[in-house]
């Protein structure tokens, strides 16, 4: 009998043994697409959100995330975004969607490939059609305006003018059609070249026909003709257009910025171009 119960008891231990490693393993997996730590979010809106992810991920090969914060731990947005793709992701290329409570912020953020699609003015025109929504509380519908505007540009494709600027560098980097990085000083020995060039070409056509320089002088006097005609303008009717003034963009939109410029800076290893936008 005693037997029969200590076999029992071992049964009993393997069986919560086997339950218990996959419970650990799925607590200590990576987190979902969508991680609503703020609890801004419902069940729904978590599904959709993840649809719109998988939707994009799909289509750029990018790993995206959207993440809603409480608790910034002291932290500013941004920082709470880099740190968050460095803990949860191994991927080159990416974005991430943050929603912060702490700091009231929404954080755009790219590394990799899609730093070249995600422009300075192109992020800021994103976070311009997000604001809106933050500001009333539809955090879901901001999120979604994130989405769609990482999708509209990649859909648009690459500026013929980017360029990333490095901002503890100072480094500027062109990119061209052919994806091969232009240095500053590339792209000046390349004008250089360009000017010498068009020099050689005038040189020899002045040699060619042999033109002189202030050997020849055209007499005004003498060839020219000077006719005066009278004009008068007279006033018919008058128009008064009345045009409605849009509503101003909040502080900190990017209507002035370059828009092939991406300004980028390091964290955890990695390169990254973001933007921020309180609410």
């Amino acid at each position: 009998m005693r037997k029969l119960r200590g076999i029992s008891l071992l049964l009993a231990a393997v069986c919560f043994l086997a339950a218990a490693v996959p419970a650990r393993a799925e607590s200590e997996s990576a987190p979902a697409q969508v991680t609503d730590q703020a609890e801004i979010l419902s069940s729904y809106e978590e599904r959709q959100l993840a649809n719109m992810v998988e939707e994009v991920e799909l289509t750029t090969n990018w790993d995206v995330m959207v993440v809603t914060v409480a608790d910034a731990g002291g932290e500013s947005a941004g920082q709470v975004a880099e740190d968050w793709v460095n803990a949860h992701t191994v991927s080159d290329n990416g974005v991430i969607c943050l929603v912060d409570m702490d700091n009231r912020e929404l954080y755009l953020s790219a590394f990799g490939e899609a730093i070249y699609y995600l422009t300075d003015e192109r992020r800021e025109e994103i976070l311009d059609s997000a604001y809106y929504e933050a500001t009333d509380g539809d955090y879901d519908k901001a999120v979604e305006q994130m989405l769609t505007g990482v999708s509209d540009a990649l859909q648009r494709g690459i500026p013929d003018n980017q360029y990333t600027y490095d901002e503890e560098t100072r480094e500027t980097v062109y990119y061209d059609s052919k994806g091969r990085r232009i240095t500053l000083w590339e792209f000046l020995l390349a004008v250089a070249a360009g000017l010498a060039a068009g020099g050689i070409t005038i040189g020899v056509i002045v040699g060619k026909y042999r033109l002189k320089f202030g050997g020849y002088q055209y007499s005004c006097r003498e060839c020219g003709h000077v006719e005066l005609d009278t004009s008068r303008d007279t006033f018919v009717n008058q128009i008064v257009t009345h045009r409605r003034i849009p509503k101003s963009p909040p502080p900190g939109s990017g209507s002035g910025s370059r828009s092939g410029r991406s300004s980028v800076h390091s964290s955890g290893g990695r390169k990254f171009s973001g933007s921020g936008r309180k609410f």
